[in-house]
């Protein structure tokens, strides 16, 4: 499409005062990865950077208020046939408002529910290449997947069976320090500088801060049975939204029709 100079300067014009309105140094922050000593040689040339900017106009205004912005809050049983073999199932709740040390607990009996109950029935007996459980570090959300999964609704149903699985949830001392040991050494993985910067903005941004990672580690360290047995009631609680999708063959979603309020492609 070709356009001429007059509609050209217009356009330009049009996103000058958009910039204007949206990008000053009164709205902007800059995140900068990097050691000690770099960052010192280039403080200077960032905020010269920063000073090159206006004080936005006005004209766009973001509200930090999004109290006014109304989600809906639905069950959803979806599937979407594609056209390979395999299927990928998850099903996602919220578990509700816990304290961050229960957070830390919560990670070890992830690292539990994943590595011993979902692996030898949805892995060992039902012969997916992956499965686990994730919970939200930083929220009340936490849910469970499956990929390469040879079958759907079998799949949630192992979901569902976890809860008997943590109610009755017995090991040695031994067992439960190498889960603790784990989830500790998940924290700790080693990361580059450019992971480092990602996790620190994102960090920022979400509202975390030291003393919350402080309090998952004593959550993590203090773990016991009791804990592990103590979160049948958050995961009963996710699977209870009753909120699942999967991804699979038509032939295993077409099985599995009735279980779904919608089946669409997915291409």
């Amino acid at each position: 499409m070709n356009y001429s100079d007059e509609e050209i300067a217009g356009l330009l014009k049009n996103i000058g005062e958009l910039c204007g309105g949206i990008v000053g140094k009164d709205n902007m922050f800059i995140d900068v990865t990097c050691n000690r000593n770099i960052y010192g040689e280039i403080k200077g040339t960032i905020e010269e950077i920063v000073s090159s900017f206006e004080v936005t106009d006005g004209s766009c205004k973001v509200k930090d208020d999004r109290s006014g912005i109304d989600f809906e809050c639905r069950v959803v049983r979806r599937a979407y046939t594609n056209s390979g073999t395999v299927n990928y199932v998850a099903a996602y709740g919220e578990y509700g408002d816990i304290s961050e040390e229960m957070r830390g607990k919560m990670m070890v009996a992830s690292q539990i529910i994943s590595n011993e109950h979902l692996y030898e029935n949805i892995r060992g007996k039902g012969g997916a290449y992956g499965c686990g459980f994730i919970a939200n570090a930083y929220g009340n959300t936490a849910g469970f997947y499956s990929f390469r999964d040879p079958h759907v609704m079998e799949t949630y149903d192992i979901y569902r069976r976890t809860v008997d699985f943590l109610e009755n949830y017995q090991t040695s001392d031994r067992e439960l320090l190498k889960a603790v040991i784990g989830t500790i050494g998940i924290l700790d993985t080693p990361i580059t500088p450019h992971t480092a910067g990602r996790y620190s903005l994102r960090y920022f941004l979400g509202g975390a801060t030291d003393e919350m990672f402080a309090e998952h580690r004593r959550g993590i360290v203090s773990t016991t049975q009791e804990d592990i047995r103590s979160m049948a009631k958050y995961v009963k609680k996710i699977l209870e939204a009753d909120n699942y999708c999967a991804v699979g063959s038509e032939k295993a979603i077409g099985k599995n029709r009735e279980s779904f309020d919608s089946v669409e492609s997915l291409l």
